[in-house]
C-alpha cells in the first residue's frame, strides 16, 4: 500500500518525539530535586493567598452587597458577583443587558 520508506520516515519521527518528550521530562524532574523543599512550602503560600477573597474593609462601601455564595463584597449596581459570578440577591435577572426579556 505505502512505500516502506514511509513507514521508516513515520517511525523515525516517532521516535524522536517519543525521545524529546522522555529529555523534557528527565530534565524538569531533576530541577525539582536541586530545588528542594523550601520552594514547595513557598509555593503552597502562594496558592493559600490566591484562595483568599478579597472582600474589602467592613463599611467601605455604602449598600454594598454581599454575595451569598462566597460573601465578597459588591458595588451596588452589580447584577453578579466579582468573584464568583453568582447572581447577586435583590437583583432582577429576568432581563439580559440588551434589552430582551427571558419570558416568551
Amino acid at each position: 500500500m505505502y512505500d516502506p520508506q514511509v513507514y521508516g520516515l513515520l517511525g523515525a519521527v516517532l521516535l524522536l518525539h517519543l525521545g524529546t518528550l522522555a529529555y523534557v521530562y528527565l530534565r524538569r524532574s531533576r530541577s525539582v530535586e536541586r530545588a528542594g523543599d523550601t520552594d514547595t512550602a513557598a509555593d503552597a503560600a502562594d496558592v493559600t493567598a490566591d484562595r483568599r477573597v478579597d472582600t474589602g474593609p467592613s463599611g467601605s462601601e455604602e449598600g454594598a452587597i454581599v454575595c451569598s455564595q462566597c460573601g465578597a463584597r459588591n458595588e451596588p449596581n452589580y447584577r453578579f458577583c466579582r468573584i464568583c459570578v453568582a447572581d447577586l440577591p435583590g437583583r432582577a435577572t429576568s432581563v439580559d443587558p440588551a434589552g430582551f426579556s427571558n419570558a416568551a
